[in-house]
């Protein structure tokens, strides 16, 4: 309502995701998701709506479908990968961020990003074996697997991925 008054104005839902429920689950975010889903069904002459979400299959074909126009952002390219590694590796000249792109070329920055804080936080080793072996399971760790695997690997600070799970 503060948006039409407003007009015309923009209101940007930034990771939706974290608003609505994901597709095939229930949860305290039903309403959420019912409310958003009626509001943004009836458009309001003036007020545009801007969602972000990070994986668009997890939220249910309905409320996808209330977006008329999508824009989808690809993963960078090889270059731009590398540039990215760079970046957050910072000054460590050990670590070739060419043999991480062709390891796995299909890493958002954010990827890249919670891959070169996981190595901080648990204060692993900065070396090119322990980067290849943290991005080797950066996918199964973010569906929970391998979790064993790792306490056994790097020790007592795995554990603290529990605290850390939510981000990752």
């Amino acid at each position: 309502d503060r948006a039409k008054q407003l007009s015309p104005s923009i209101i940007l839902f930034d990771k939706i995701d974290s608003l609505v429920e994901r597709k095939g689950v229930q949860s305290w975010k039903g309403s959420w998701t019912g409310m958003l889903e009626s509001k943004l069904g009836q458009p309001s002459e003036g007020v545009t709506v801007i969602a972000t979400v990070s994986d668009p299959t997890v939220l249910n074909d309905t409320f996808t479908g209330m977006f008329t126009h999508k824009v989808f952002f690809d993963y960078p390219n090889a270059d731009e990968q590398a540039a990215i590694w760079e970046k957050y590796l910072g000054n460590n000249k050990d670590i070739d961020a060419t043999e991480l792109v062709l390891k796995n070329p299909k890493l958002s920055c954010r990827d890249i990003t919670q891959i070169c804080k996981r190595v901080r936080d648990f204060n692993l080793p900065q070396t090119q074996e322990v980067y290849l072996d943290v991005l080797e399971t950066h996918q199964s760790l973010r569906n929970g697997e391998n979790y064993e695997e790792m306490t056994k690997k790097y020790g007592d600070s795995v554990a603290e991925y529990k605290k850390i799970k939510h981000i990752i």
